[in-house]
């Protein structure tokens, strides 16, 4: 991660890595702060560092302690104590999660966990390849009530950079990656993933792919063309 902050231009003397031998139930654990029990250490250490404003658990499932991350009822009561925890510190969460494996799902149920991880944050962002380009990656709205009216997709590309990691090696050249802004689009969440998942886009595209590769040299007999197709 490091090096991948110092890529992007990060003032690491403003980067916190947060790491515990000792949470507040006076179990051990190997640098794991529980967020179900380790609130009060962590804000030990944001009053002790004031400037911090932002905090980055990635991804929040590791670190909701015993809690169940699929069950609400569990999930819950720690994101009302963080939003108390966020208030009074006057800090800002940012929860970083993945998509579970259901292929059928909207946006708002596509969240790995309970639902509690997308109805509780006030606004949500969702990434994912672009249809159209899978080199070029997409930053949707998810759900968002700091702000009305359509917001734009952000698009972004995934490049490598030189990067020296100071052990005695040369430079790599393809050393870390690091995102650059790519314009805007009018992708929605819900719209890629219904074409990522509709069995007929997916069919459409294959056969286009296909169709291109055996036409590069010129035409063809329609029994070929049918023939590769089944193979």
């Amino acid at each position: 991660i490091v090096p991948r902050l110092i890529a992007a231009g990060a003032d690491m003397t403003r980067i916190h890595f947060v790491q515990i031998s000792e949470n507040a139930s006076g179990t051990k654990e190997e640098g794991i702060v529980c967020l179900d029990r380790d609130l009060p250490i962590l804000e030990a250490e944001v009053r002790l560092n004031p400037d911090i404003v932002l905090i980055i658990p990635d991804p929040v499932i590791a670190f909701l302690g015993d809690a169940d991350p699929n069950k609400d009822k569990e999930v819950r009561p720690i994101y009302s104590k963080m939003k108390t925890f966020a208030k009074r510190l006057n800090v800002a969460w940012l929860f970083v999660n993945h998509w579970n494996k259901n292929q059928n799902a909207t946006s708002i149920n596509k969240t790995s966990g309970a639902k509690t991880m997308v109805s509780a944050p006030r606004a949500t962002w969702m990434f994912s390849r672009s249809p159209e380009d899978p080199a070029r990656y997409l930053m949707m709205k998810g759900k968002g009530n700091l702000s009305s009216g359509r917001t734009k997709t952000l698009a972004y590309r995934i490049i490598s950079v030189p990067f020296d990691f100071g052990d005695g090696r040369p430079a790599d050249p393809d050393g870390v990656p690091k995102l650059v802004w790519d314009g805007e689009t009018d992708h929605t969440c819900d719209e890629v993933l219904q074409d990522a998942t509709e069995p007929k886009n997916r069919r459409s595209s294959k056969a286009e792919e296909l169709l291109t590769k055996l036409l590069a040299e010129g035409a063809k007999l329609a029994r070929e063309i049918y023939l590769a197709g089944d193979k």
